[in-house]
């Protein structure tokens, strides 16, 4: 196929009253063995795990390895104290983590540790959530005698009302979820789940609600609303409906106690929930309800935020100007393909030096930019060597693989046809 449309794809994260669980799903409220450390599946591995926490007399920012539990430092603050547990928020788009820590708003990068702003920030906030499709940091806050929805702005620290609920108590520490795409956020306020629109401060539902949860996350890739809640004697993570409040389980985690609040992250491209339970660091499939891992993990973290791997998903043209791609895996020549430009992206913005194509990954020989499809605009033309490309006998399509200069994942597919095989 010559020209395959282009798409950006993201591979992109309680004081309740009464709390009924939903019949359904009962077989995957199976009991769990602490005792087998073996993963019961293996989901394909997609960005970074982050925590904040006191790690080595510090608190500190680190990568944190869902599969040994090892902690990898990325910035620490030492003689700074006073953690919020369970309140911070993370731009996956700029790599921006923030969280509160000793009165003020640290804004980290997490790839290099820099502090990119500190101002000034009251501690009464119970949750930090980041709005990707409004750029917007939106948090609840105890502000002028009421729990609030504000914007916080993260360069001066100042807040702008969005809706305010007097009168009305009891916010557990970090438990609160965002829909960026629908502009919903979701948090337990006076035994209640208020879900308020981002936009306007419209209450939308506020059905009765446990008061038992300690986590709350929201998976963009299934639109669901999970959640971390002790029922039934036990520590489990159920499926939230935010218009009636009612609950599904997916595991159930009897016998295991010992959950921080607030403390929670999900991986929504591979449906991955993280949270630290039993002094372990539990990795639950939110389809399947199935452990992957379970390794051994320090309390000590205030919180945890996924930071999603983000994948332009580009066309492109192997040989342009022919239609159909005959390909001999024993030719001595070279292979051209073109990342071609379109209303999505721009193949300019595509570093050659971080591209290969093919099974094995050949990187280009040479590579220019010129209108490879005729439609007027520079696409980025690249010639790879054929052996080098790893292509064998009956392979019917290759795939080619880089980066953008500004460090964003592309990736591209076409059809092959090899010829000059016995």
């Amino acid at each position: 196929m010559k020209h395959l449309r282009t798409f950006l794809a993201v591979a992109v994260a309680a004081p309740l009253l009464s709390c009924h669980l939903d019949s359904a799903a009962p077989s995957i409220a199976h009991q769990f063995q602490l005792a087998s450390p073996e993963p019961e599946s293996q989901p394909a591995r997609a960005g970074t795990l982050l925590g904040v926490g006191f790690v080595d007399g510090a608190n500190t920012l680190v990568i944190v390895n869902p599969v040994t539990g090892a902690l990898t430092p990325v910035r620490s603050f030492p003689d700074l104290f006073g953690i919020p547990q369970g309140v911070s928020a993370l731009d996956v788009a700029t790599h921006r983590y923030f969280f509160p820590l000793a009165d003020r708003l640290f804004v980290v990068d997490t790839r290099t540790g820099a502090v990119l702003a500190d101002p000034p920030f009251p501690e009464a906030f119970s949750s930090l959530d980041f709005e990707s499709t409004t750029g917007k940091l939106f948090g609840v806050g105890f502000i002028d005698g009421a729990n609030t929805l504000a914007i916080v702005n993260p360069e001066t620290g100042a807040l702008t009302p969005v809706r305010s609920f007097p009168d009305l108590f009891g916010v557990p520490q970090g438990v609160a979820a965002l829909d960026a795409t629908t502009h919903r956020y979701f948090f337990p306020l006076a035994e209640r789940l208020f879900v308020v629109d981002t936009r306007t401060g419209a209450v939308l539902a506020d059905p009765p609600f446990p008061e038992a949860f300690s986590s709350l996350d929201f998976e963009s890739s299934t639109g669901t609303l999970f959640g971390v809640v002790f029922v039934d004697a036990a520590n489990t993570v159920v499926i939230v409906n935010p218009e009636t409040g009612a609950l599904t389980p997916v595991r159930s985690l009897p016998d295991l106690f010992g959950v921080p609040q607030g403390v929670a992250a999900l991986d929504g491209a591979t449906h991955r929930y993280f949270f630290p339970l039993a002094e372990r660091l539990f990795v639950v499939d939110t389809r399947t309800g199935a452990v992957l891992a379970n390794p051994p993990f320090v309390e000590a973290l205030a919180s945890l935020e996924f930071e999603a791997v983000t994948v332009h998903e580009v066309g492109i043209d192997i040989k342009p100007a022919t239609f159909v791609n005959s390909v001999n895996p024993e030719g001595r020549g070279v292979i051209p393909v073109a990342v071609l430009t379109t209303d999505m992206f721009d193949a300019a913005t595509a570093d050659p030096h971080t591209i290969a194509f093919g099974p094995s990954g050949a990187a280009p020989v040479h590579h220019a930019l010129e209108d490879a499809d005729g439609d007027g605009d520079m696409d980025l033309i690249l010639h790879f060597r054929t052996r080098a490309t790893g292509i064998h006998c009956g392979d019917t399509a290759a795939s080619l693989t880089g980066a953008t200069f500004a460090g964003e994942l592309i990736h591209g597919s076409d059809a092959v046809r090899t010829v000059g095989c016995s």
